[in-house]
């Protein structure tokens, strides 16, 4: 899944760039080094819950939406990634789907709001 691919690698790169180990990634977000390891590589073990993903994305002070979210240019083209960020917004609970619209609706009214203050000037 390519999901679990580039979550993998953007774990990889940004504990990397924060300078974390995986034992200190562990203890920041409460998941175990190894799970970590597993995940950044992208191993058959690395299918981790909703709950220890947000929780990795979060203390390496990104979103988890954009943990997951693929790069433009993967394998040149962006609609497989969107097709599997969709199949994999659709398996999620319906808490976690609220918490997504959520984030969108503020960040809209966010965009709305900063577009209408520039409008102004």
């Amino acid at each position: 899944m390519i999901a679990k691919f580039v979550f993998g690698k953007r774990v990889a790169a940004k504990r990397d760039r924060l300078g974390y180990t995986l034992t200190g990634l562990g203890k920041k977000s409460g998941v175990g080094k190894s799970t970590i390891g597993y995940v950044e590589n992208a191993g058959e073990k690395s299918n981790i819950s909703l709950d220890k993903a947000e929780a990795i994305a979060e203390a390496l002070g990104e979103p988890l939406w954009y943990m997951l979210m693929p790069d433009g240019d993967y394998q040149g083209s962006n609609e497989a990634p969107l097709s599997e960020m969709c199949v994999l917004f659709c398996k999620l609970e319906t808490s976690a789907k609220e918490k997504v619209f959520s984030y969108l609706r503020d960040q809209l009214a966010l965009q709305d709001s900063n577009q209408q203050k520039n409008h102004y000037f």
